[in-house]
């Protein structure tokens, strides 16, 4: 079921040109593709992300990833040259940032160094959260705002709760939903 956003909510894509994130370091130095699956809050400022990675050894994948100290992976499923891992990040990654400021990161890849992450958010917030973010990061930068059509991609901040927060609720209770609420690709969070 696809994920109804509020009307008054925009969608903000970011170009991501630094490869002292993770998921962009590795695509560029590996020649592969990263596409985050599911984003999962595990509460004080951690949050697990799972990503496909397409193209490249994971053992290479782990060994760069270890090499950051905010995060510690671990290969979920291997399958030749595509693999499943998960990235438990304590800060210092656009899409943590992103949902600590309540926008829910829609989209996270990167293939080849090139990084792109689309985030939904309240039309209202948006300006106060991009100010944040490319103060953050200088090789930050954004692509495009456009407002959001009533139906995302598919992916869904969890069924009844993304519908809850959906109904027009603040954004601070917004926020604190999406925080604890597990980030599922095909919209519903039995099917994860």
């Amino acid at each position: 079921m696809p994920h109804q956003s509020p009307p008054d909510n925009v969608a903000i894509e970011f170009r991501v040109d630094d490869d002292r994130y993770p998921f962009v370091g590795a695509s560029a130095s590996e020649s592969c593709a990263f596409e985050l699956e599911e984003m999962i809050h595990r509460g004080g400022g951690v949050y697990s992300e799972f990503f496909r990675v397409r193209g490249a050894d994971a053992d290479r994948i782990l060994s760069l990833a270890r090499e950051t100290p905010q995060v510690q992976p671990t290969v979920l499923a291997e399958d030749g040259d595509e693999c499943l891992f998960e990235f438990e990040v304590a800060g210092g990654c656009i899409a943590v940032s992103l949902a600590e400021s309540g926008a829910y990161p829609r989209v996270v890849r990167s293939d080849e160094g090139e990084g792109t992450v689309v985030a939904e958010l309240p039309r209202d917030e948006a300006r106060a959260v991009v100010r944040d973010i490319l103060a953050e990061d200088a090789a930050v930068e954004v692509r495009s705002e456009q407002p959001v059509d009533g139906e995302s991609d598919g992916t869904d901040p969890a069924g009844s709760e993304g519908a809850a927060a959906d109904s027009g609720r603040a954004s601070a209770r917004r926020r604190s939903r999406r925080k604890s609420t597990r980030c599922c690709r095909d919209g519903s969070a039995a099917s994860c």
